[in-house]
């Protein structure tokens, strides 16, 4: 009788442990998009739905700051929210703020945490509260 009450203890247990697994969806919220529709950043300008992105290397270090700039033409917000999540790895949600600059872009300096991997795909969703594009960072050691 004992050996039983152990046994059902470490199988609430395992269950515990793994089910917030089970019930999470198998993929991020923004799984109906191919990562090819996703606008990746670099030096180069990309643009996605009239709003132009640009940032300051053409792949991101880990802890390492790079400046993210903006052209989002007619935007009356005074701050924009970005938020990345890593494809590869589950690594959380990172959100910045982009603030309006007197030039009327919006810029914030980026910096994502150090992973495991030598290299990773961040995915992201830039909004300004009414419409949402879908930047992506690749970050490289």
């Amino acid at each position: 009788m004992k050996l039983l009450k152990i046994l059902a203890l470490c199988c609430a247990v395992l269950l515990g442990f793994f089910v917030q697994d089970m019930l999470k969806p198998s993929s991020t919220s923004d799984s109906a998009m191919n990562v090819k529709d996703y606008c990746f950043l670099s030096t180069t300008a990309c643009k996605q739905q009239h709003v132009t992105m640009t940032l300051e290397h053409d792949t991101a270090k880990p802890l390492v700051e790079s400046q993210l700039t903006v052209d989002w033409p007619n935007a009356s917000k005074e701050t924009l929210l970005l938020e990345v999540e890593g494809l590869e790895m589950d690594m959380g949600i990172s959100k910045f703020l982009l603030n309006k600059q007197p030039n009327g872009t919006y810029s914030a300096a980026i910096m994502l945490p150090v992973c495991t991997q030598d290299s990773m795909t961040w995915l992201g969703r830039l909004t300004d509260g009414t419409t949402t594009v879908h930047p992506a960072i690749r970050m490289e050691r």
